[in-house]
């Protein structure tokens, strides 16, 4: 080869290694091994309404009967164990559309009390459930959370006059080896061992109408509690109740000094001990009338004392300790107007110190941690002022965030009471606001840990793709945030290459690969907008508090996704619409009112997107608001993202630039009574002649089209509506095993109505396409067989919601609710109860809009069907397949995989009991299974299976692994730039899970873990060493010839 010819191609070979050596660091591969290492689980309690400091362990209780144990040292707030505490008896509750429930109308076992028995190390809970009304004693160990014994105290006979009306009570009262629950109901005492919740011994009921406080008496050979609650003749009265004893010994019978009753409220009651030697016992009484009476006995005094108001205010409570087990030889007590008062006894008399002054009228919170007593303001949040006891003078105060709800306090590592001075430095403040946030700080205002309690509460979901904030940019909420995406510098990428891949690298990769993403939780009651990073363990990237509408409080809130912005539309009022920052949180526009005159409910107002009549794809699609109010006619508007707002304030008229497009515009409405019957009405779109009465409502709409359910009996307790990105991306045809094709019915307008009637099985009307597979007909004939006798029956309905066309209708029969579906392109899966085989049972339809021969398709043939189908065609109806299933565990929720361009295949996600999430491949839920035996050549290369009734639950497709989601009621999945990635979040009532899943199984678009990047970048290396070494291996030749 001549010379030049080899040189010029050793330079293009070098040029070409070099450009693939730079092109490196901008190519990016995720490895199989960093699959399930960014899987998260949040374990939530809900709204706290119990804390307890001991050392360096927070006992923790919510408001849903979760009982659970966080360090005090750790920085992310994480709980050390959780238990949820079930209820005994399932309750029956209306079902809603969508096979959900508001979280106020499911039932929780309450926590009454919350104590760590200090010999046993246990954590014991007293609870009462809802669903027996029977009192429980849980006991679990403090370090693990293993349940040690359960105790349950069935519910007395006790007639309901003599039980407590304003509020259900219990009261735990602890000894060395034993333990003392007593009912408040009904004044009942149960004495139980604390080593295995064995029943020593039951005191016979105390003659009170309401159990106010319990005091453990431990004198040595005495042993036993004090009760104190309000007589049958409205005064207050104390019992001694000694362990083993026939009767309740009557202490006292104090009535206050003012000589009224307290029927119109309950005393408080606080104990302490007056000094050694005397040892003896006071009950302090605080009456909550408004003459503001202070009443005490004394065990070894004949003739209580009483006091009247002091000039500081009202004195209502005493205020909670960090240790209210140990008896103090004061008590402080918490005035109306702010003020702390200490009160002491001293022979026999009760004498009064101010420790911290009154503060402003609001409501005032109060809490004492060992030398130290704390005092907050409910409504405002100006902070926790701290003082310390000995003196009242103040310490120092701790910033509050939002107006409290909750205080509590604690000293890191305990504190003894011989301990006169405190150790600020060891001050922990634990403080919860209205918007349900957790927050755990030192004196010194550090931060250590921060909990978002109301992501127990969520509303709405959005999955969105993450982008780096722009330069400059700050994210809302900056203080709660942690930065959680870095850019790698080219050193770093280099790297990446020669070494294996790091945790901190991978988040370099995330985002290329769309990986990461931003979840939106809106969450209710609190009206509280949060954003988490789908990686890191759902670090929060902001929060935002939205604003109250006028004329409503707490207004219910909507959330809609527009390009890199999120509106949220407020409803009540005259509404209110807000434009957000995705990335950021930033508020980039807001519509003051929307023009609702007079103010709409909330049920009244429609919002849904549209697809953009730009011819640009990444144009965000455009909103439309319809006030529904009117049932002749509706009026409307767009909300075009930031601009339209921004157009509005500068002083155009909102709505009257814009137009409706080329396409035709059509939307629905679907009434579901609560006392039966179901019915759609169809709307399109337009623009009148004349000047639209409101200029911020330029459409009005007409009705196009009307259905409704055969039977007026008829209640919809479920409904599902197709993902359109699913229908747009899905294919059009499923290939069969001969080269044919079956046309999908892809219909972005269909609607699933699941309803039930107590009804004798009929035939629909004639009208209507009904077919009924072997398990509706056998529930037939047993329908039948019982002589007439009504029986519950599920009716399965899909409707075209553009031209209120019902396209097929199934029944099943002896069904009982709830009803889960998902509508899946042209599938539709479907869950309920069969009461009379007792067994959950799944359903599934297949929709086929036609077919086509292998021979049909070919060089010079092409069959004849239209490019598209209008919903007013009457030849448009599909064909419809359906099949029946049965599933092992009761079914919580359904959901479906999503992919970015719909090539891979579709899997199921079946929420089940206790909380776990399966994988089920579509093939098992195909209707086409065939029944018989051998399958053909055809059956087996499309890959049919053999039709069988009982669906697997295989472990490897559990995607939840040993996490169980407490309340899993609802399913999220997005897609990612990986083919065969799927991106799930499940969302429970106090769970939050976020994983990658295959929904092939075998991930096509990923290196395995076996890659050896090393070998192959010393590969690279030699080569290009070895190329630079034959080049001027060549030149030398060439010049040594050249002087021959």
């Amino acid at each position: 080869m001549p010379y030049p010819c080899f040189r010029r191609i050793s330079i293009f070979v070098s040029f070409m290694y070099l450009s693939f050596l730079f092109l490196i660091p901008s190519v990016y591969a995720l490895y199989e091994e960093d699959a399930g290492k960014f899987d998260w689980h949040k374990s939530l309690l809900g709204p706290v309404c119990h804390a307890r400091f001991e050392g360096n362990f927070l006992l923790l209780a919510s408001s849903y009967g979760a009982v659970a144990v966080a360090s005090a040292s750790n920085s992310d707030g994480s709980l050390l164990w959780r238990q949820v505490i079930p209820l005994a008896a399932p309750v029956a509750l209306p079902v809603r559309d969508g096979g959900t429930m508001d979280k106020d109308e499911k039932p929780a076992v309450k926590v009454l009390e919350l104590v760590l028995h200090p010999q046993k190390r246990l954590v014991m809970a007293l609870t009462r459930d809802p669903s027996t009304a029977a009192l429980g004693v849980w006991a679990w160990r403090l370090f693990d959370g293993n349940l040690m014994w359960h105790v349950t105290v069935p519910a007395s006979g006790v007639p309901l006059g003599k039980r407590v009306k304003a509020k259900e009570g219990g009261f735990l009262a602890l000894f060395p080896d034993t333990v003392g629950a007593v009912d408040g109901e009904t004044g009942e005492i149960y004495f139980l061992s604390a080593v295995d919740g064995t029943r020593i011994w039951k005191a016979p009921a105390i003659e009170l109408m309401a159990v106010t406080g319990v005091v453990p008496v431990d004198g040595g050979t005495e042993k036993g509690v004090v009760v104190v609650g309000e007589g049958s003749d409205g005064k207050a009265q104390a019992f001694l109740v000694r362990l083993g004893g026939e009767k309740a010994e009557k202490i006292k019978s104090v009535s206050f000094s003012d000589g009224g009753l307290i029927s119109h409220g309950t005393p408080s009651l606080h104990a302490f001990a007056r000094p050694a030697p005397a040892r003896s016992l006071a009950l302090l009484l605080l009456s909550p009338s408004s003459s503001s009476s202070l009443s005490a006995a004394d065990m070894q005094l004949v003739n209580p004392s009483g006091a009247k108001a002091t000039p500081h205010g009202v004195l209502s409570s005493p205020i909670p300790s960090s240790h209210p087990s140990s008896l103090s030889a004061s008590c402080l007590v918490l005035s109306d107007s702010g003020a702390v008062v200490e009160i002491t006894l001293t022979q026999g008399k009760f004498m009064q110190r101010l420790v911290a002054p009154p503060s402003s009228p609001s409501l005032p919170l109060a809490f004492r941690a060992g030398p130290y007593v704390l005092r907050g303001e409910e409504n405002q949040g100006p902070g926790v002022e701290v003082f310390r006891v000995v003196d009242g003078q103040s310490v120092g105060r701790v910033r509050g965030r939002r107006s409290l709800r909750g205080l509590w306090a604690g000293i890191r590592g305990g504190w003894r009471e011989e301990e006169k001075e405190g150790r600020e430095s060891d001050l922990l403040v634990l403080t919860v606001d209205k918007a349900e946030t957790l927050v755990l700080q030192t004196m010194d205002d550090r931060l250590v840990w921060l909990r978002e309690e109301c992501l127990a509460d969520v509303a709405q979901v959005l999955i969105v793709d993450h982008r780096p904030p722009a330069e400059g940019e700050k994210r809302s909420g900056t203080e709660d945030v942690t930065e959680a995406l870095a850019t790698s510098p080219l050193f770093e990428k280099l790297l990446s290459v020669v070494l294996p891949p790091s945790p901190s690298s991978s988040s370099v990769r995330d985002p290329h690969f769309g990986l990461t993403k931003i979840l939106l939780f809106l969450c209710a009651p609190s009206s509280r907008l949060i954003a988490l990073l789908s990686s890191h363990g759902g670090t929060i990237l902001w929060t935002r508090d939205l604003p109250s509408v006028e004329g409503r409080e707490g207004a219910r809130w909507r959330m809609v996704q527009q390009g890199d912005e999120v509106l949220l539309v407020g409803e009540g009022g005259e509404g209110l619409a807000i434009w957000l920052d995705i990335v950021t949180g930033h508020e980039i526009a807001s519509l003051p009112t929307l023009g609702l005159t007079p103010p709409a409910p909330s049920s009244s107002l429609l919002l849904f997107p549209i697809a953009s009549s730009s011819s640009s794809s990444s144009s965000p699609p455009r909103l439309l608001l319809v006030d529904t109010r009117n049932a002749t006619g509706h009026r409307a508007r767009f909300l075009d993202g930031s601009s339209c707002a921004q157009g509005a304030l500068g002083g155009r008229e909102a709505g009257t630039e814009e137009s409706l497009g080329d396409r035709p515009i059509f939307y629905h409405t679907l009434s579901t009574p609560s006392s039966g019957g179901a019915s759609l009405q169809t709307y399109r779109l337009f623009k009148p002649s004349s000047a639209p009465s409101s200029p911020n409502w330029p459409f009005q709409s007409a009705v196009v089209g009307a259905s409704s359910l055969p039977s007026p009996s008829e209640l919809v307790v479920s409904t599902a509506y197709p993902d359109v990105r699913e229908t747009m991306t899905a294919p059009s045809s499923h290939p069969l095993g001969d080269g044919a094709l079956l046309l999908k019915y892809l219909n972005p307008y269909l609607v699933a109505l699941a309803s039930t009637a107590s009804l004798p099985p009929s035939p629909p009307p004639a009208s209507l396409n009904v077919t009924r597979d072997e398990g509706s007909q056998e529930g037939r004939r047993q329908g039948g067989d019982e002589g007439g006798k009504e029986v519950s029956t599920l009716y399965v309905t899909l409707m075209d919601t553009v031209s209120g066309r019902v396209l097929y209708r199934v029944s099943h029969f002896h069904v009982q609710g709830p009803v889960r579906m998902r509508l899946v392109e042209n599938w539709l899966i479907y869950s309920y109860w069969n009461c009379k085989a007792q067994r959950t049972e799944i359903g599934s339809i297949t929709l086929y809009d036609g077919f086509i021969d292998r021979k049909g398709l070919g060089l010079f043939t092409s069959p004849e069907f239209k490019e598209r189908t209008s919903s007013f065609d009457g030849d448009a109806s599909p064909v419809a397949l359906q099949q029946t299933f049965l599933f092992p565990h009761p079914i919580l929720t359904l959901g479906s995989t999503l992919t970015a361009r719909g090539i891979t295949t579709k899997a199921l996600l079946v929420g089940f009991e206790p909380g776990q999430i399966l994988l089920l491949d579509r093939r098992l839920l195909d209707p086409r299974r065939p029944t018989a035996l051998p399958l053909s050549k055809t059956e087996k290369a499309e890959g049919l299976l053999p039709y069988a009734p009982h669906l697997p639950v295989l472990p490897p497709h559990v995607v939840t692994y040993n996490h169980t989601l407490h309340g899993l009621h609802s399913l999220y999945t997005a897609p990612s730039s990986l083919e065969s990635t799927t991106l799930l979040l499940g969302v429970g009532d106090l769970d939050l899970y976020f994983t990658r899943l295959y929904p092939s199984h075998k991930p096509f678009d990923l290196l395995p873990d076996t890659f050896n990047h090393v070998l192959v970048s010393l590969v690279l290396l030699i080569s290009v060493v070895g190329v630079g070494f034959l080049g001027k291996a060549a030149q030398a030749k060439a010049l040594r010839e050249a002087w021959a």
